[in-house]
């Protein structure tokens, strides 16, 4: 699952974490003092890197500072594992650079679930002199802490997926930890337009899902933004309703956003997305056609209302698909919906070119009057 790198003096310690470790699929690489250790992280990369505190030749605070001044290794993840569990001693391992502290004996099961939490959303650390907010055993995130976001094409919904990708990119951009999810079961669109290769996907998914189970799951662009792909070519069945909200419950403790690329149908994961969201999104053209999807969509979210986000949290999107002027003025949508516009996305020409290079506008055109625009509809959430 992860390429390791352990620095313990104590022989008979890191013997044991080797076994451990192994057993959860984990490749580790041991080093006997801190010179070794910072020498082999020199030589080859790690996903991680785990460090002792107590060693002769240099304890493992210098460690950390040199692992954080040294340009391959400043964005490691980092683990200090001690003996010592004095308040100071976390705060001074936070200072010099680590992402968690934990004293030992640690359970090897806690271990792996910290691992896997760094493999998903990289090192937090600070930079070296600077009082760190990672998150530690001592001091865990409160549960559930990111919100979840919803974008419902149903039916033909347009723009639907160039919203999700785009709104996706534009929180990652803007320092968020964020995760896109894309529910269709006959595409893997969200990943054609950020040009990765949609394997693995929730196809994947184990019965009971766990965060070391779901993080290899995740493809991560090379902005940030992780992926849970749909998967490639044509599937019967999407997740099931369980799976995907234990899935989203363990992401919603590591991302700050997680945003749904839901089915073109309402179905059951799609339901359990709404049940757990904190806004609606539902984008439309200025047509005949699409006004009357819409409407249908919202009767559909009236019916499932409770069950889920109520209705001031739903957020109607004025999309322009083409240059042309629209069949409809926005007013008469209005009139129609029995309800305002909350945002309109200009038509842009670069969406096409963005689509074949596999980056989103976002990160292309970010002066564009559409990423304008969906700049006011976050403010909006």
């Amino acid at each position: 699952m992860a390429r390791l790198l352990l620095i313990d003096d104590d022989e008979g310690l890191r013997t044991m974490m080797q076994i451990l470790l192994k057993r959860g699929g984990h490749d580790i690489v041991l080093a006997g003092n801190g010179q070794a250790g910072l020498d082999l992280a020199e030589k080859q990369p790690f996903d991680v890197i785990l460090l002792d505190v107590m060693m002769p030749d240099m304890n493992g605070y210098e460690v950390a500072r040199h692992l954080r001044a040294s340009p391959r290794t400043q964005n490691t993840p980092l683990i200090i594992l001690t003996a010592r569990a004095q308040p100071i001693d976390q705060k001074s391992a936070l200072i010099a650079g680590a992402d968690a502290y934990f004293s030992k004996p640690v359970a090897i099961e806690v271990l792996e679930a910290k691992i896997a939490e760094l493999l998903i959303t990289g090192s937090t650390a600070a930079k070296p002199g600077a009082e760190s907010a990672a998150t530690t055993a001592a001091t865990p995130p409160p549960p559930h802490t990111g919100r979840l976001i919803c974008i419902v094409g149903w039916r033909g919904g347009v723009g639907a997926t160039t919203l999700a990708v785009n709104m996706a990119a534009a929180l990652t951009i803007a320092g968020r930890r964020v995760c896109l999810i894309d529910l269709s079961p006959t595409s893997s669109h969200a990943a054609l337009m950020l040009r990765l290769r949609p394997k693995p996907s929730w196809a994947d998914l184990p019965a009971d899902p766990a965060l070391p189970t779901i993080g290899p799951l995740l493809l991560k662009h090379k902005s940030g933004l992780h992926l849970l792909a749909s998967p490639e070519g044509h599937i019967t069945d999407s997740i099931a309703p369980d799976i995907f909200s234990k899935t989203t419950k363990i992401l919603l403790d590591v991302f700050a956003d997680v945003i749904v690329d839901c089915a073109p149908v309402p179905d059951a994961a799609t339901r359990a997305a709404l049940a757990q969201a904190s806004s609606i999104i539902l984008p439309l053209a200025p047509e005949v056609a699409s006004v009357q999807t819409t409407n249908a969509s919202l009767a559909t979210l009236v019916a499932l209302r409770p069950q889920g986000v109520p209705p001031q949290n739903w957020h109607v999107v004025l999309n322009h698909p083409t240059p042309a002027d629209p069949m409809l003025l926005a007013d008469r949508i209005e009139k129609a919906l029995n309800r305002s516009i909350d945002a309109t996305l200009p038509y842009e020409h670069a969406h096409t070119i963005a689509l074949f290079q596999g980056a989103p506008l976002v990160f292309t055109h970010p002066n564009s009057p559409y990423v304008a625009a969906l700049g006011a509809l976050l403010q909006k959430l």
